[in-house]
């Protein structure tokens, strides 16, 4: 079983600590695939203890893709489609 690190962004969206060997563009993802895994939960306990804002605590795989689906609907809703009548400013 691998484990995460998790925290709470902004509007509900839950964001994984990034594995920074696959990208060096910032520290936080709300993609899955971008997290660092971590194989053991008292490595993943020892990084989340070194972070300090918007306590940062351990998940497991389970809950990390059950997250990663939730994120998928909030950001969804909160995306506007570019040819909305209130992006085009119909409304």
């Amino acid at each position: 079983m691998t484990y995460y690190v998790i925290t709470q962004g902004r509007d509900n969206v839950t964001l994984f600590l990034v594995d920074r060997k696959k990208t060096k563009k910032h520290w936080w993802t709300y993609d899955l695939a971008l997290a660092m895994e971590f194989y053991k939960e008292s490595a993943a306990m020892i990084q989340a203890n070194k972070l300090i804002y918007k306590d940062p605590r351990v998940i497991n795989s389970n809950e990390a893709r059950e997250l990663e689906n939730e994120n998928t609907h909030i950001c969804a809703e909160l995306e506007e489609h570019p040819f909305s009548s209130e992006a085009l400013g119909q409304d």
